[in-house]
């Protein structure tokens, strides 16, 4: 398989919502050469993150909403269109020439109508390079890795490019979230926020003197660990375990901070409610060398046995990742308006679910953390109590 044709199969199972854009990448990446999987997770990461732009723009070429395409064919077109508009690394007859390669065998029937549309878009465009003050936001997009592509033409309609129409299109985020974050930021700052979405994030190494920037698309070593500072604050500076500490993680996903735990000396027990997700708890803390216990449970239902029998309790609640859409680019398009409040309610039924008991032990203590993504009448900001309480 080349890396084209992965990132098609990719780009399809996100379409479909079964699985992260990194995530995917991480399936097929052993398809191919090790050169080729930063170029897979370019591709596909790129493309759902700019998707609404790049259908927007792919609209002005086709008599039709690309939408109405057939898959294999509409991702096809996404993915070429991206390179031409967003990867400087990727020459246009190269972009064109390889999408139309890839289409002849899952679309062939689409080939002239892919050939056409990318060479029209190719000829709309009139240079990329690095930013500027003086560019035009009704002819030029952010490729989130501090350059731009100008267009010969506008490509935006007529209006205030901070409006949640407008602003979709640049910052390719669905206009009820722009609209909430502008009514509540102001349209500066939402303007501001949303464009800083687009932005490729960096990757960085968890080691014992704190957050080491690696870049990103780079390959970690196997017993090294990729974990946003962040991530790594919560548990250096908001859980502080000590080693022998015998810790709760529950909604602990795939293990990152629970590793980063068990890393200072603490005995972790991690909780999730996905057998999937456990599974890859499991491979991490095997491939960093660690041993941890997991438990495949509802943190709304916790076994009787924990109560008073941890140092300290790490919660990290569900939350909708408005706040990580860098790292998560596929969470804007499945994320609906009625998220964030039914989000909300959860956080405040785990947290009001889990007060009480862990003060039995001396010294007993507690953490959780969710961001003011939720805070619509969830639980407050940053961290803070939390004790666990039988029911």
């Amino acid at each position: 398989m080349n890396v084209r044709d992965a990132a098609l199969k990719a780009r399809l199972a996100v379409a479909a919502g079964r699985l992260s854009a990194r995530d995917t990448c991480e399936q097929l990446g052993p398809e191919l050469e090790a050169r080729d999987r930063p170029l897979l997770l370019h591709l596909v990461a790129g493309t759902t993150r700019h998707q609404l732009t790049l259908d927007h723009l792919l609209s002005l070429h086709l008599r039709g909403r690309p939408g109405k395409l057939q898959e294999a064919a509409r991702e096809a077109l996404r993915l070429g269109a991206f390179q031409l508009v967003f990867s400087s690394r990727i020459p246009a007859h190269a972009a064109v020439s390889a999408t139309v390669e890839t289409l002849k065998a899952r679309a062939p029937r689409a080939v002239p109508l892919a050939n056409a549309v990318l060479r029209s878009l190719s000829a709309s465009i009139e240079s990329r390079g690095p930013a500027a003050p003086t560019d035009d936001p009704f002819r030029t997009l952010s490729d989130g890795e501090g350059g731009v592509c100008r267009f010969r033409s506008p490509i935006l309609p007529e209006g205030d490019p901070r409006s949640p129409p407008l602003l979709s299109i640049r910052a390719s985020l669905p206009p009820w979230m722009l609209a909430r974050w502008r009514e509540r930021f102001g349209p500066e700052a939402a303007e501001r926020a949303a464009l800083e979405t687009l932005r490729v994030p960096d990757l960085f190494l968890r080691t014992p003197e704190g957050p080491v920037r690696l870049g990103h698309g780079k390959d970690p070593g196997l017993l090294l660990a990729v974990q946003d500072p962040s991530a790594q604050a919560v548990v250096s500076e908001g859980v502080a375990p000590k080693p022998g500490e015998r810790i709760l993680d529950l909604c602990a996903g795939v293990g990152g901070k629970a590793c980063a735990m068990a890393e200072r000396g603490a005995s972790v027990l991690a909780v999730d409610l996905s057998e999937r997700r456990l599974e890859r708890l499991r491979e991490n803390a095997s491939r960093l060398q660690l041993k941890i216990e997991t438990a495949c449970r509802d943190a709304l239902d916790p076994d009787p046995a924990w109560m008073g029998t941890f140092d300290a309790v790490l919660l990290d609640t569900p939350c909708t990742n408005t706040g990580v859409l860098r790292r998560r680019p596929e969470a804007r398009w499945r994320l609906t308006p009625e998220d964030p409040p039914r989000m909300a309610a959860l956080q405040k039924r785990l947290h009001s679910h889990l007060i009480g008991g862990i003060q039995d032990r001396p010294t007993g203590r507690s953490r959780r953390m969710c961001g003011p993504r939720q805070r619509q009448g969830g639980i407050p900001r940053g961290v803070g109590r939390l004790e666990l309480q039988r029911t």
